[in-house]
């Protein structure tokens, strides 16, 4: 589904104009102007897209992340230092240079959602 598709199923034009302007502006790649929409919509309680998710839509979201993430970076971890240095001497550097920053990328989005998750949780042992 295109953008401009996808924008199309919330009902705030102006969320609209803003999502397709920053997503213009930062030459956003499909997915990520789509997160950022969702993102803007929730912040405002709009739909958008298919259906309202739900909060068990996204318990199940990151259940599977956290079950693909923890086989592949046990494996991941498990790599030795010098296998590394060998599989990336082929390669240009900046090859190298966008796959570390794709990893830093990452990074910074967990360790953001993993803040998020903390908060939540705070929030929820303060209310029992």
């Amino acid at each position: 589904m295109s953008l401009a598709n996808f924008l199309v199923t919330l009902t705030d034009q102006e969320l609209q104009r803003v999502v397709a302007q920053q997503a213009v502006d930062k030459a956003l790649p499909i997915n990520k102007a789509r997160s950022l929409a969702r993102k803007l919509a929730a912040e405002k309680g709009l739909p958008i897209g298919r259906r309202v998710r739900r909060p068990s839509d996204d318990l199940m979201l990151i259940q599977s992340v956290i079950g693909r993430l923890q086989g592949d970076l046990e494996r991941l971890v498990e790599i030795p230092i010098n296998r590394l240095t060998e599989m990336f001497a082929p390669h240009d550097k900046r090859y190298i240079k966008e796959l570390l920053e794709c990893f830093d990328e990452r990074a910074e989005e967990l360790n953001e959602f993993h803040a998020n998750l903390k908060t939540a949780v705070a929030a929820l042992q303060r209310k029992t």
